[in-house]
């Protein structure tokens, strides 16, 4: 594995209706619509040689992504809405900002993964030993790095909260 097969915890749950290990509808149904219009340009690039395990996207990554949204909405939530101190609040607005921005880029770049690699997703959920490495774009391959960067950013956020 590389080392983008090896991220910390937290991120997905399925959409409803969807077995559990299904990720196809729970990055999907959080997307801005319009991010085909990246495709254009995905062409222009060439192709990253990074690669991740679809066992991984579907267990791992997906998941964890889910995971950190809910702790970022749920933590500055609550110090916006306990604190007193109006330059805490403002500091925290601000990184709600940041953390919405970041997870809009990612959800974007993991929708045309999961979207390119549709059938090997769904091979995986219905039984793991079909699991193969998928190909990651550039744009992929960097959004795998700061999902798990953002990770790292709640986690260090949290212990010092």
């Amino acid at each position: 594995h590389s080392e983008l097969d090896t991220a910390p915890d937290g991120l997905a749950e399925p959409g409803p209706g969807r077995p559990a290990g299904s990720t196809r509808s729970a990055i999907r149904s959080r997307l801005i619509p319009g991010s085909n219009k990246l495709d254009r340009h995905r062409n222009a690039v060439k192709p990253n040689a990074a690669t991740i395990s679809a066992v991984y996207v579907v267990t791992e990554l997906v998941p964890k992504l889910s995971a950190v949204e809910k702790q970022v909405e749920k933590m500055i939530c609550a110090v916006v809405n306990t604190s007193q101190v109006p330059a805490h609040i403002e500091h925290y607005t601000k990184l709600q900002a940041e953390f919405q921005l970041e997870l809009t880029m990612i959800r974007m770049n993991l929708e045309h993964l999961l979207t390119r690699y549709h059938k090997e997703l769904e091979a995986v959920v219905q039984d793991p030993r079909q699991d193969v490495l998928l190909r990651l774009d550039a744009f992929e391959a960097t959004a795998i790095e700061n999902a798990q960067q953002l990770y790292q950013r709640v986690q260090q956020l949290q212990q010092s909260g």
